[in-house]
């Protein structure tokens, strides 16, 4: 019985050692790029130009419901994982471990665009030009505005001067207002400035401003 167990463990030395296998890793294609990756790419750029898109076409003022909340925050889980690829190739430049991993140069090079797309998509909630406005009248998706501009716009007969004395409280420059209608969409505006004079309201009106418009009629500025 115990020449038994020692032939036993005698061949158990000799035996063939145990290999673990390792899981499997997902299907690559050409130089070795995962599916996963272009996956990510597109969902770093794809919904962000989608959502630019729908914001621009509702005036800045797009609605999203709760599955848009996660759309959203999915875009920005894959648009902060692809832009963070050329700091790591930076990182592991000249090693081996960024030759283990040829798909960080693809994401690396499709960084740029997914930038572009967040950019694009969030450049209303960027800090606006601080331009202000002199509110003519509302429609469904835009205002009628007349550009206020701090440039000396004296010898222009289509300006009219505000002086900062009597437009101190809503201006803090020498500001000249352009009597030129421009639509505005209703996300662009920020804050409410004041109401406007009524001497330069009816100057307004005088010098470029329908006939139909009544002194005071959404005469505001932003």
């Amino acid at each position: 019985m115990a020449g038994s167990l020692v032939a036993y463990l005698a061949s158990l030395r000799y035996a063939a050692p145990l290999h673990l296998a390792a899981p499997a890793e997902p299907a690559t294609y050409g130089l070795g790029v995962r599916w996963t990756d272009p996956l990510l790419i597109a969902c770093a750029i794809v919904p962000a130009v989608l959502f630019a898109l729908a914001r621009r076409d509702a005036g800045g003022r797009a609605r999203i419901g709760c599955l848009g909340w996660l759309l959203r925050l999915g875009t920005l889980w894959a648009g902060a994982n692809v832009m963070a690829y050329p700091a790591g190739v930076l990182m592991y430049l000249g090693t081996a471990e960024l030759s283990r991993h040829p798909e960080a140069w693809l994401v690396t090079a499709a960084s740029p665009f997914a930038a572009l797309a967040m950019a694009w998509w969030f450049r209303p909630a960027f800090p606006p030009l601080r331009v202000p406005y002199l509110l003519l009248r509302a429609h469904g998706d835009h205002a009628d505005v007349l550009k206020i501009t701090s440039q000396d716009k004296t010898r222009l007969d289509s300006h009219i001067h505000l002086p900062l004395e009597k437009w101190h409280r809503v201006l803090d420059k020498e500001s000249w207002l352009e009597l030129r209608v421009t639509p505005l969409a209703y996300g662009n505006f920020y804050n409410l400035r004041g109401l406007c004079r009524y001497g330069v309201w009816r100057d307004a009106r005088k010098r470029s401003l329908p006939a139909r418009e009544r002194p005071g009629t959404g005469a505001r500025t932003r």
